[in-house]
């Protein structure tokens, strides 16, 4: 079975910033030699209201659902000003 998600990283950009309505998403496939499967680094901005590091790990988990992967590894915060960015890595089912 074809998977649901697009292979092009733009496409994926796309899809997350009209579902979640996220700004400046970055999408990128990462791939490691001698490891099967395949991994999406995505930063995004757009979380402007404040949150619990529940909610943070809800969206991270609704974020990683939407592209047919599981939350792999750390899930950094950048604050800029007033301008929150989260950057996480989603490995792909």
């Amino acid at each position: 079975m074809k998977s649901k998600i697009p292979e092009n990283e733009r496409a994926i950009e796309k899809q997350l910033a009209a579902r979640f309505a996220f700004t400046h998403v970055h999408v990128q496939s990462v791939c490691r030699s001698g490891e099967n499967g395949r991994r999406l680094q995505i930063d995004f901005a757009g979380v402007g209201h404040r949150m619990t590091i529940a909610g943070l790990r809800r969206l991270c988990d609704d974020v990683s659902s939407e592209v047919g992967g599981t939350l792999y590894g750390t899930v950094n915060l950048d604050y800029s000003g007033d301008v929150v960015s989260v950057e996480m890595m989603v490995e792909l089912n």
